[in-house]
């Protein structure tokens, strides 16, 4: 069955079953990588349509074009820094007395082990810093390149590192950026605020144009990650002004992307569409492989969400297929969990498995924690809907071991829910409500509040059956 078909099929469903439009396209909304909350309605048809977890079309996409963006604005500042890390590793070797070490550290950093790499900038941070407050300056660039490091496969070690950075170096605005990324991260949504929000100070103080892009732009992220769209939209349209200025044609790309997801959470596809052709476009005309693999991730969203799956699959491919050239396996195991979570939402539960593990072996290869939570949560939501509730069980827990230990608190809490939800559907109505309680105290926290609302309406479910169960 091609996915037209079975999209028509969904319709039909849809209609005899009186679901709802948004139900549907929430369905297909629903994609991008990211930890999934339980959706079981579809494989289940004698439960009443449910917008469970992120699947709810304003939520749902709310959170993961925000991740988006955080990701592709991530992936440009981190590039910088890692580039700094390695031209500054051979002059940190010859410092420290491991030039015999330098062409292993090198190497290692090549195949995705920093750990020699970042033992020899460690070693340049103390000596720096025994020095005194005239060394602090240099101290503070070899946190940066620890916590460079470190970025891509431990959270709490870089956010500690750039932390470090800046209290040594305050003036820095490279430490700022990174260590507001890193907070977003973890969920220190106010924190990073105020990091970006310096960032753009010292673009202010120094007439430096670019930080001051650079600082709007992750501000909006920040704004688009809580959910407050007009703020993000403000934001972006003054880095946009900006990098229109300086005549960053990359930089337009990726704001002209951002609006483009901005425009999709309010249901403006055509205007959706527009701004993510013309960035797409522009990473065409100057052969930025790289951001074109993006584009057409950013252009899936938009047909995902308009209903026309054929072009929507025709974009996903022509992302991978880029990804592969360029042999980025990180954005290979982007596009292998998205083709996943478009098969989960079909009902074709052996492609979207597949497409997961394919996704995950990638993530475990290159360390990437994150990707690994994500991925595992994602095979819960399969195996949950395939009926093996251990196997779910099982993956979910794997999910929330590692965002815990990252100090992830969006992945958290959409795990304790997840988790809340199999038990309800389990009938073991008492773990239900520990975990549904965990996740809404993390919600309330992070203040989601569409989340918020869809978790305090389950608990209030699940209180109520408990109630009847007493009488």
């Amino acid at each position: 069955m091609t996915i037209r078909q079975r999209f028509a099929s969904l319709v039909e469903w849809c209609e005899k079953h009186k679901a709802s439009t948004a139900a549907l396209v929430a369905l297909f909304i629903a994609f991008v990588g990211g930890t999934w909350t339980v959706t079981t309605w579809l494989m289940d048809r004698r439960k009443p349509v449910e917008p469970t977890g992120q699947t709810a079309i304003l939520d749902r996409v709310e959170k993961l074009a925000g991740e988006k963006a955080l990701l592709e604005r991530e992936r440009n500042d981190l590039k910088r820094q890692l580039d700094e890390a390695k031209k500054a590793l051979p002059r940190a070797a010859d410092e420290t007395g491991n030039r015999s070490t330098l062409e292993q550290a090198q190497r290692e950093l090549d195949q995705g082990n920093p750990a020699l790499a970042e033992r020899i900038f460690e070693a340049v941070a103390k000596t720096r810093e025994a020095q005194g407050k005239a060394a602090f300056k240099e101290a503070a660039a070899a946190h940066r390149h620890i916590g460079a490091l470190a970025y891509l496969h431990d959270t709490r070690k870089a956010l500690a590192a750039y932390q470090r950075a800046v209290e040594l170096d305050p003036a820095d605005a490279d430490g700022w950026n990174m260590l507001g990324h890193l907070q977003l991260r973890v969920g220190e949504f106010d924190k990073a605020a105020t990091a970006f929000q310096t960032v753009i100070a010292f673009g202010n103080r120094a007439g430096n144009r670019e930080w001051q892009s650079v600082g709007y732009g992750n501000l909006g992220v920040v704004y688009e990650t809580r959910g407050d769209v007009n703020q993000a939209e403000q934001m972006y349209k003054k880095s946009l002004r900006i990098v229109l200025e300086l005549g960053d044609k990359e930089g337009i790309a990726s704001v002209y992307g951002n609006l483009g997801n901005l425009y999709v959470i309010r249901g403006d596809l055509k205007q959706a569409e527009e701004m993510q052709v013309k960035s797409l476009a522009l990473y065409e005309h100057l052969g930025r492989k790289k951001g074109m693999a993006s584009g057409y991730n950013n252009l899936g969203i938009v047909y995902l969400a308009s209903g026309d799956l054929n072009r929507a699959e025709e974009v996903f491919r022509k992302s991978l297929a880029t990804f592969e050239n360029l042999g980025d396996k990180e954005g290979m195991a982007s596009v292998y969990g998205n083709l996943g979570n478009m098969y989960q939402t079909l009902g074709d539960l052996k492609h979207a498995e597949e497409m997961h593990l394919k996704s995950l072996a990638i993530d475990e290869q290159l360390g990437r924690k994150e990707g690994m939570a994500s991925d595992y949560g994602n095979l819960g939501v399969v195996y949950h809907s395939s009926g093996d509730l251990i196997l779910s069980e099982e993956m979910h827990r794997k999910s929330l071991a590692i965002s815990e230990r990252l100090g992830r608190k969006l992945g958290m809490a959409s795990q304790y829910e997840n988790l809340g939800t199999l038990y309800r559907d389990n009938g073991d109505l008492p773990r239900a409500k520990e975990y549904l309680v965990q996740s809404l105290a993390l919600f309330r926290e992070l203040d989601a509040h569409l989340d918020i609302e869809r978790n305090e309406q389950r608990l209030s479910e699940v209180q109520a059956e408990l109630d009847k169960q007493k009488k």
